[in-house]
């Protein structure tokens, strides 16, 4: 589909308000858009980008990292005038051994290999550096393979099992189920240091941005529930809580399953909308004692998929006093979190901590994606198909990723392709 050579007096609606949507809304307002308007139905800004003030201090809830090549996050930081600081420990818990160590390999595995597999990885990644381009579309064959199955075929398995803490651990699933698509693209961003958001986090940079486009006078209304949207090539219709109105074009920044509660889909877009998964992953927020010093701790035993509803990571933000937040993949017959806290309580026992006080459970749809098979059939082609269809565009994690810069740099991508 060609470029759509938009007027700059359209009238664009972006439903959600979390990195993607705001990305784009500073895109449209750079190009020159002045009608623009946000709608998002929580009462805050920022989508998974959550920050809680708890007993004086700033802890993230959702996203929580950063490194340099965080390129537009960090130009997003400057220029709102907020820092980053680097996290300086991490370990990794033998469980049943009450050990802790500071390499991610399986305790007393050889490092036989690593060398000659390490040179292999790199070269890979290299080869695949298309992959860090904005999105998915036109992604090699051989990409769309689970990770565990392309590791295998390039004798790289130990770089994987090395690595297997910063991305199952992170919530961005199982190996055998995820295709090594996604977790190259992640690669890319990933580097040493990692930093943080000290003071107002990834919450409060979000914040800030939609101040800056309210200024520039771009309407962000929160607290408003989309109920029908109708579209047709010549406009979008929108009826919401508040009153029903007519705009040239929509921006879809919101989870797409979600949206269909309330859009009119054409065929093609609701089968490639079913076909989105997601990872639920719990955090569970304590205040406890006795446990390593650690900023981040892994947990590498509950790793595999028979031991979702453990912990698989902690952070402590500011060990040993403060919250500290332990994350894993939820059961699917815990929906209240009881059995996330229940785990939690059993592995800080098993540590010879003492938990004090629970005072933060949340659960997350994480990491939108779709599996090997469904990318290998077309999906991103097939949905970058349907930008511009019926006054339409998307964006948000699936189309860029799940991390704070990929989806804003698609959001950015998407927005200059298009307007």
């Amino acid at each position: 589909m060609p470029r759509t050579d938009r007027r700059r007096d359209s009238r664009v609606c972006i439903v959600g308000a979390g990195a993607a949507g705001l990305a784009a809304a500073r895109a449209l307002g750079r190009l020159g858009y002045r009608r623009v308007t946000v709608l998002e139905r929580e009462r805050r800004v920022g989508g998974k980008c959550a920050t809680i003030h708890y007993d004086g201090r700033d802890y993230e809830l959702g996203a929580g990292g950063l490194t340099l090549a965080y390129r537009n996050v960090r130009a997003l930081l400057a220029e709102t005038g907020i820092r980053y600081a680097p996290v300086l420990s991490q370990a990794f818990i033998d469980v049943e051994r009450r050990r802790a160590g500071r390499v991610p390999v399986p305790f007393g595995r050889a490092f036989r290999g690593l060398g000659p597999q390490g040179v292999r990885f790199a070269w890979e990644l290299w080869r695949n550096r298309e992959i860090r381009r904005p999105g998915f579309d036109g992604v090699r064959r051989e990409l769309c393979a689970s990770f565990e199955a392309w590791c295998g075929a390039r004798h790289v398995e130990l770089i994987g099992e090395m690595l297997r803490p910063w991305i199952t651990g992170f919530g961005y699933g199982c190996y055998r189920d995820v295709p090594a698509a996604y977790v190259l693209k992640y690669l890319n961003l990933f580097r040493f240091p990692i930093f943080e958001i000290p003071e107002h986090g990834y919450g409060g940079l979000w914040a800030r941005v939609a101040d800056t486009l309210a200024d520039a006078g771009v309407e962000i209304r929160c607290g408003v529930a989309v109920e029908r949207i109708e579209r047709a090539d010549g406009g979008v219709h929108v009826r919401t809580g508040d009153g029903e109105s007519d705009f040239d074009a929509l921006v879809l920044a919101c989870p797409l399953d979600e949206a269909l509660r309330f859009l009119d889909p054409a065929p093609l877009e609701a089968d490639l909308i079913s076909r989105i998964r997601h990872c639920d992953y719990w955090a569970v927020g304590v205040l406890a004692t006795g446990l390593p010093s650690a900023r981040c701790l892994f947990f590498p035993r509950y790793f595999e998929p028979e031991f979702a509803g453990r912990p698989m990571f902690a952070y402590q933000r500011f060990p040993p006093n403060g919250l500290t937040f332990f994350y894993g993949f939820a059961r699917d017959d815990d929906r209240d979190g009881s059995a996330a806290r229940d785990a939690v309580h059993e592995l800080v026992d098993r540590l010879g901590g003492k938990i004090r006080e629970v005072p933060v459970t949340i659960r997350w749809r994480y990491f939108p994606h779709v599996g090997p098979e469904d990318m290998a059939a077309g999906f991103y082609s097939k949905l970058e198909g349907l930008q511009g269809r019926r006054a339409t565009y998307y964006c948000g994690e699936i189309l860029g990723f799940a991390t704070v810069e990929t989806t804003v740099a698609y959001a950015y991508a998407m927005v200059e392709r298009w307007f």
